[in-house]
């Protein structure tokens, strides 16, 4: 599966239906940067280790933090150099919404047992 527009069709006894078409994005573990954002961060979904690119022509240190569903902040860091790895294994499966200098993105943890 891709980036793209997709729609679920049920088929049930001769019935059939189609939801509305949803964009999706982001799908599976692309590198792909979302267009206009000053950073990159892969794997999504990540399982325990999360690299993090600044895009920005900056040397100078930014912030990273790392929020739950619920707005707790429960990672706060400072990438000092162009590419960071962060370790994500202390926390739970679930979705995430990663801060890079005021820049937010969605990031899904999920170990594999």
């Amino acid at each position: 599966m891709s980036n793209g527009y997709y729609s679920v069709e049920i088929n049930s006894n001769s019935c059939i239906d189609t939801s509305e078409c949803m964009s999706v994005l982001s799908v599976g573990l692309e590198r792909n940067p979302v267009t206009g954002l000053n950073f990159s961060f892969y794997p999504n979904p990540v399982s325990g280790v999360l690299k993090v690119k600044s895009n920005s022509s900056s040397t100078n240190s930014h912030t990273l933090r790392l929020f739950d569903l619920k707005g707790r902040l429960v990672l706060n860091s400072i990438i000092e150099k162009k590419m960071e790895i962060i370790e994500l294994e202390h926390l739970e499966n679930g979705v995430y919404f990663l801060e890079f200098n005021g820049q937010f993105q969605k990031l899904i943890i999920s170990k594999i047992p």
